[in-house]
């Protein structure tokens, strides 16, 4: 079985879900495909979030209830490699943790 995940620009428009709907076909065998955010609508989302939780009270629990007990040494982490989450990281902890 093969897992394909789309997300963002890859299914924002009509032209690239045509070009999702072509490769999906084109596979062998079983597949599951994973449709994420469209194109644009992560970064509204993570804003609207954001600007809910004025106090950041609720998005820094959030991830300490994803990552467990290390949820400090995974957001340093993933700060320091993805450009989405260093945008988000600066916005829930704009001291550090």
């Amino acid at each position: 079985m093969k897992v394909l995940k789309f997300g963002g620009t890859s299914v924002g428009t009509v032209e690239a879900l045509r070009n999702v709907k072509h490769i999906v076909e084109n596979e062998q065998g079983q597949v599951v495909v994973v449709v994420s955010a469209l194109g644009g609508l992560t970064d509204t989302l993570i804003k609207a979030a954001i600007d809910k939780d004025r106090e950041r009270v609720y998005l820094g629990d959030l991830a300490a209830t994803i990552w467990g007990n290390d949820y400090q040494s995974r957001a340093r982490q993933l700060a320091e490699e993805d450009d989405n989450f260093r945008r988000i990281y600066k916005r829930l902890y704009p001291n550090g943790i």
